[in-house]
């Protein structure tokens, strides 16, 4: 990934994203349109290191299994809570705050309402380091 590439990003303007459902992908981008924020699709493991954010929404399955065993195992090390939410049916992950089989519309709609409760979180700590 080049210096270019992640200009921009930080944790209280980038949503990550790595997930294959078209449908959600359309709506997570438009909720971001609406929360002044952007939207990283991942590409490679590595980048749930690399690429700052506010809330993750991931399906183990695009990255890669073994990949999310490392990352779990990393965070783990540094001890640093991040707030993921796994949209796959796969084992618990103790890095999850949500873990939702995505099945369904009303799905996505709690995931909206979870991503914009986290943006304003975010929003709410840099006032706060501000003051």
């Amino acid at each position: 990934m080049n210096e270019s590439t992640m200009q921009g990003y930080s944790n209280t303007n980038t949503i990550f994203a790595a997930f294959s459902q078209e449908g959600f992908r359309r709506k997570l981008e438009q909720l971001a349109l609406e929360l002044d924020c952007r939207v990283y699709w991942a590409e490679y493991p590595a980048d749930l290191i690399a690429i700052p954010w506010f809330v993750a929404i991931v399906d183990r399955r695009v990255l890669g299994d073994h990949s999310w065993c490392l990352y779990e195992q990393y965070r783990a090390e540094i001890g640093e809570p991040e707030l993921c939410i796994l949209i796959d049916d796969g084992p618990p992950s103790s890095l999850a705050l949500q873990q939702v089989p995505f099945l369904a519309d009303s799905s996505e709609e709690e995931l909206m309402k979870v991503v914009r409760a986290a943006h304003a979180m975010s929003s709410q700590v840099i006032s706060a380091q501000g003051d």
